[in-house]
């Protein structure tokens, strides 16, 4: 991916060395990036009120998982990229690390929707 920005050009060259089945990053309110076998998937921010970025980083990963594991989602990759950024996103409109983790409705609203 030559000439690819930043995060982009990164984790292009993190997939050609390394061939991972799939590799993401987080850009914070710019969204999600991740290949999934060599396929390009971007998720974009949300427009949500932000009041705590706490934990963010470790309900994306639980979210992940969960979506990756089952949680009744297709298992298509750009499926559980978006309920991860969704359950991420949803996190950060409340104080605290767990006491904001989004209910499993809220998120697959906001991931259908988003």
């Amino acid at each position: 991916m030559p000439g690819a920005p930043g995060p982009a050009r990164q984790l292009a060259a993190l997939v050609s060395a390394f061939r991972p089945a799939l590799v993401c990053v987080t850009l914070g309110k710019e969204g999600r990036l991740a290949f999934v076998d060599g396929t390009e998937i971007r998720t974009f921010g949300f427009e949500l009120p932000v009041v705590d970025t706490t934990g963010a980083g470790g309900v994306f990963r639980g979210g992940f998982i969960a979506a990756w594991l089952g949680a009744g989602l297709d298992p298509e990759a750009k499926t559980v990229v978006a309920y991860t950024h969704a359950v991420a996103a949803l996190k950060c409109r409340g104080l605290g690390a767990q006491t904001a983790i989004p209910r499993p409705d809220e998120v697959a609203g906001l991931s259908r929707n988003g």
